[in-house]
């Protein structure tokens, strides 16, 4: 059985990259996807975030650079 049997369409939206984990960013994964510590700092503060060492418990980005935040 396969997902058009099911007459489901497959997501395009790709994969999340987490870059943020219990207050800790993951350098590894920004160098990973090209992108540097202060451009997530910046994407933080665009959605309220002033400590994301005491404020996220995670934080991912998706195929097109939107980062979702869980927030603690």
């Amino acid at each position: 059985m396969t997902i058009k049997d099911l007459n489901i369409e497959p997501s395009n939206e790709g994969i999340t990259i987490p870059v943020v984990m219990d207050g800790s960013i993951i350098e590894q994964n920004l160098k990973h996807i090209n992108k540097t510590k202060d451009w997530l700092l910046q994407e933080l503060d665009r959605q309220g975030v002033v400590n994301y060492r005491k404020d996220v418990m995670i934080a991912e980005v998706d195929s097109t650079w939107k980062v979702t935040v869980l927030k603690k």
